[in-house]
């Protein structure tokens, strides 16, 4: 077992034992990947995925869902969507 501080930083990907990539260079190319994807199948959109971190929910126009959760948008706020057990 090593000792974690000789670890890499979390932000800091260790590819193959030897090479120590940025996490958000990592990210930022599989991102690429997805958007040329995207354009290969005809999407015309600059952006495609961008959409999906704020999804309004079209029947409750005051709440969405995001890429941090929940969020009651009168109050701009993220909420926990389980309010607790069911009443029996």
């Amino acid at each position: 077992m090593t000792d974690r501080a000789s670890r890499p930083p979390i932000s800091t990907l260790v590819a193959a034992g030897r090479a120590r990539i940025p996490a958000t260079a990592v990210i930022r190319a599989a991102e690429e990947r997805l958007d040329r994807a995207a354009k290969a199948l005809g999407c015309r959109v600059d952006w495609p995925f961008m959409y999906l971190f704020f999804l309004p929910i079209t029947s409750i126009p005051d709440y969405a869902i995001t890429d941090v959760g929940p969020v009651d948008v009168a109050a701009m706020a993220v909420f926990d969507p389980v309010l607790g057990p069911a009443a029996r």
